[in-house]
């Protein structure tokens, strides 16, 4: 049975008076679709519980449906049609499959990182959840209170209330993929699937949802079973915010914005709330982690005493205290993260509750942003060094990398208005292209953006009849900005890079192959052709039949699209020299006529001898004023500095105190490089 019975907490008002700005924890809300008898499931599963679950106790809820396919599964007999309802709500089509806040990601299990759930626990919410439970041993009575703490939510909004058994543990599988823990695994909705409609009290006030269900003491470990409760807005499928019957009575929050701009000399602000909505003092400690550049500083104030690590403290009850976190920005170009924590000392099972703070350089133009989502093997954050290499290998200093979760917080926050450049690393992920993210890119093209993206896969998502991820917005996005079509999924046999001899800015690249670094058999480099103003770039083959890149520029913006990973090139001097060039065209320091005359004057040859042993003679012609030469050891380390006279015609280096190896010298002039070329030093 269920009754509704919206009202005002006296107590409430009370508690909550001392500032109309507050705002409630979010709780970061995973729903989790899976199977006992999924191959997949087996290997995914662990690796989310053990990275995400077992780390964020009372920060994050997880439910676990188990589905009818692909094999057998008593958790879904239990009840199969609430099951088929999730599933049909949200399409389902495969397992494992994770959604996060309804709408915010989707993908396999292993795909979430503690850097999402920081970013999304860090967003303040203008509702509380609180969920209590009582029982008489045969069933349990559920009280849901939503409470408004901020503007009211707005849209056609549903309230639903789940229940759970937090683990499940069998002496031997139950289905085929060999799974026998399974956590908070699905057992029944209250009242049933479709929820209550949810009507937001005015700030201040709240509304009250009873619900009572039958404890199913034959089937269900009753001490590990309670109600999970959360607010959905039915037309984005986005979870506001959710709570559960076993959430800790005290919060960490913000009511300002948590991503910033600075300049060199700045001190930016963030508010911190901490809150013990409880009926009894806690003990708690706070502390500060701060990952910035050497030359900036970061501090918090407690109580009037500034700290910059951390401080025990005591919060008493029904009571928030407000804490400062302050940041002076130094001059290097940066992207500045900082962690504040707030850990109960008296139950240290509950994980430390975390808002996450960041500010940009203002001068930061070029930005790698790295997908959300994963493979078997890695994130595409293991691939970020290979355009970092890049960036630094063109010269370039005023650039920094971003999570894609952090990149959208940028934005949302309006604090990327001079990021001009954006990269953005979707390795191997599903989905790469999101509605989401093309509507971001398009409106960053449409304002005389350049973008360059990469990654295998990419159109096959997006075309291919049997994949779920293509949509009207994707593919359009695809056609019409990334000027390219799908030709054909990729194999192993597209194992080689060929350059577009013709092409004026590519035209230069020296051809290598191409590696499968997803996997032995997870070499899918997708196959192009040409859409719209799209300009062939590279090649997977000598007989230039299979377009592996793809270029355009439609006066307003530029776009590079690489139908495989920079990451995947062999040879790592091509693959930092592609980077170079897309950065060098994004600037226009290259293009056209320029390029090609660039190219003509050449002012360095190859060394001699080469291989050397105790010294080599490098002829060098043309060189301007402050110029030098570099010699680079394969990790991209400089090994030597040499300037050059303006009227030399050789550099004679002297090579007896380097190792055996691959090297690679460039001559830089004026702080661009001008030409790289490789040798190699035997003694």
């Amino acid at each position: 049975m269920k009754n509704f019975l919206p009202f005002v907490l006296v107590f409430f008002i009370t508690l909550y008076s001392y500032n109309v700005k507050a705002q409630a924890k979010k709780n970061v809300f995973f729903e989790h679709f899976t199977n006992a008898s999924c191959p997949p499931c087996a290997s995914q599963n662990p690796v989310f519980k053990a990275n995400v679950l077992d780390h964020n106790k009372g920060r994050i809820h997880h439910i676990a449906y188990h589905t009818v396919w692909p094999g057998t599964d008593p958790m879904n007999k239990y009840n199969a049609s609430d099951v088929a309802s999730r599933v049909s709500y949200y399409g389902i089509s495969g397992v494992p499959d994770m959604l996060m806040q309804g709408n915010k990601y989707e993908g396999g299990s292993v795909g979430i990182t503690q850097d999402m759930v920081n970013n999304v626990s860090s967003e303040s919410c203008p509702i509380r959840i609180k969920v209590k439970e009582t029982s008489d041993g045969t069933n349990r009575d559920v009280k849901v209170t939503v409470y408004t703490v901020g503007n009211p939510p707005t849209g056609n909004l549903k309230l639903r209330v789940a229940v759970i058994e937090s683990e499940i543990d069998y002496t031997s599988a139950p289905g085929t993929n060999g799974e026998k823990n399974f956590p908070d695994v699905f057992r029944k909705m209250l009242p049933n699937t479709n929820g209550d409609t949810y009507t937001p009290a005015i700030t201040g006030d709240s509304v009250v949802f009873d619900y009572s269900y039958d404890l199913d003491a034959a089937t269900w470990d009753t001490s590990k079973v309670y109600a999970i409760a959360f607010i959905q807005n039915e037309t984005t499928k986005e979870v506001i915010n959710s709570g559960s019957a076993v959430d800790p009575e005290w919060e960490l929050t913000t009511i300002d914005q948590t991503f910033l701009k600075g300049v060199a000399g700045d001190t930016k602000h963030f508010s911190v709330n901490l809150i013990n909505t409880g009926n009894t003092a806690g003990n708690f400690r706070i502390n500060l982690i701060s990952e910035n550049p050497f030359d900036w500083s970061a501090s918090f104030t407690y109580n009037s005493t500034n700290y910059t690590d951390s401080a025990d403290i005591v919060l008493p009850a029904n009571t928030s205290i407000a804490v400062s976190v302050d940041v002076k920005v130094g001059s290097t170009s940066s992207i500045g993260n900082y962690l504040f924590g707030m850990k109960s000392l008296d139950d240290t099972s509950i994980a430390t509750q975390a808002l996450q703070f960041n500010i940009i350089s203002s001068d930061i133009t070029d930005l790698v942003v790295n997908n959300q989502g994963s493979w078997d093997g890695g994130q595409p954050s293991d691939l970020e060094e290979d355009y970092l290499k890049g960036l630094d290998y063109a010269g370039n200093t005023t650039h920094a990398v971003a999570s894609y979760q952090l990149f959208i917080k940028g934005v949302e926050a309006n604090q990327l208005t001079n990021v001009k450049y954006i990269y953005f690393n979707a390795a191997w992920t599903f989905p790469s292209l999101t509605d989401d993210n093309v509507a971001v890119f398009s409106d960053f093209l449409d304002n005389g953006g350049s973008l360059f993206i990469a990654g295998q896969d990419i159109g096959w998502e997006t075309w291919n009849t049997q994949n779920p991820y293509g949509t009207a917005a994707t593919k359009a996005f695809y056609s019409n900005y990334l000027n390219a079509a799908w030709a054909d999924d990729g194999s192993s046999s597209n194992d080689s890079l060929i350059s577009n001899a013709s092409d004026d800015v590519f035209g230069s690249v020296n051809n290598s192959k191409l590696l499968s670094i997803y996997g032995l058999s997870s070499m899918y480099p997708d196959e192009l052709s040409i859409k719209n103003i799209g300009r062939a770039i590279l090649y997977y083959d000598n007989a230039k039949t299979k377009i592996s890149a793809v270029r355009a520029t439609s006066g307003t913006y530029k776009t590079v699209y690489f139908g495989f990973s920079p990451s995947m090139i062999a040879d790592t001097v091509v693959r930092k020299q592609v980077v170079k060039l897309i950065n060098d065209w994004f600037h226009k320091k290259i293009n056209g006529i320029e390029f090609e005359q660039a190219m003509s004057k050449l002012n360095m040859k190859q060394n001699f001898p080469n291989p050397c042993n105790d010294y080599t003679i490098i002829p060098v012609k043309n060189v301007g004023e402050n110029s030098k030469l570099q010699i680079i050891d394969v990790t991209g380390r400089i090994v030597l500095n040499k300037f050059i006279y303006s009227q030399a015609t050789q550099v004679q280096i002297n090579t007896s105190d380097l190792n055996n190896g691959m090297y690679f010298y460039r001559l830089i002039n004026n702080n661009k490089t001008i030409d790289v070329k490789q040798m190699q030093i035997i003694h």
